[in-house]
């Protein structure tokens, strides 16, 4: 009985203080660099069909990879009792320039009678996430956070396949270029240091996770002969990503 009052009393002492402290907003601006890692290592699915047939066929999407990442971000923040809550929106480019999560394949098609060789890439470009962050001042001028929110890509999905004899019963070429949305979680941590020469600018040294949904793969091609149709699909798609930005905090 006397540890429960004694919780209870620690508990409303806590709650009081924190009603009483005084919470302190600034708004901050900050740019950002640094890289992003691929992991595609689930297969991708795919069918060929023809007169109403239907052949379906697997190929290895083991692309892992790597790629430049920049970009600028904005957001408002409080502070008290040296803990931190924030609210961030973040705007990066991915410089992918169509030579990331490239796959190529081969398949021995029974419905077409022939082998089909193709290739299938994407490119992610602009991804814009939004953020909270909450932190908490180990020192004047170090504090570890973590990151939760999501992010949205729009990413660029082409393929391409041509079988390797002709035939009045086999294509020639197929080709399809899709934009495909996709929302996906982030989860990460960080540290930000202080720069003590310059009031209001900080570092920020952080790693973060980003998943990707099996919808990011989806893609129909119709071939030159308009009788045959191609189908891609699934492939789940994970992304981490490693970063520093410089930040500015407006006075609040």
């Amino acid at each position: 009985m006397k540890i429960s009052k004694l919780v209870l009393c620690a508990t409303a002492a806590l709650l009081a203080t924190s009603a009483q402290a005084q919470w302190q907003g600034n708004w901050l601006l900050g740019v950002s660099a640094g890289g992003a890692w691929y992991d595609n290592d689930d297969n991708i699915g795919g069918s060929i069909t023809r007169n109403n047939q239907t052949e379906g066929f697997v190929f290895n999407n083991d692309s892992d990879d790597s790629t430049f990442i920049w970009g600028f971000l904005a957001g408002y923040q409080a502070r008290c009792n040296g803990w931190l809550l924030g609210a961030e929106v973040n705007v990066d480019w991915r410089n992918d320039d169509d030579d990331n999560d490239n796959n190529a394949f081969l398949v021995n098609s029974q419905l077409l009678g022939s082998n089909v060789v193709g290739a299938v890439t994407r490119d992610r470009d602009v991804v814009v996430g939004l953020t909270g962050r909450i932190g908490y001042e180990v020192t004047r001028c170090f504090m570890p956070y973590i990151r939760l929110g999501v992010d949205h890509g729009d990413r660029d999905f082409q393929f391409a396949a041509a079988t390797t004899q002709l035939g009045n019963n086999n294509i020639t070429v197929a080709y399809s270029n899709d934009d495909n949305d996709s929302w996906g979680f982030v989860g990460g941590v960080g540290a930000e240091f202080l720069i003590p020469m310059v009031q209001g600018l900080s570092l920020r040294a952080e790693w973060n996770y980003h998943s990707r949904g099996n919808d990011d793969n989806d893609i129909v091609a119709l071939a030159s002969d308009n009788a045959t149709l191609f189908a891609i699909n699934g492939g789940n798609g994970h992304e981490q990503t490693a970063r520093a930005s410089l930040v500015f905090n407006f006075p609040g």
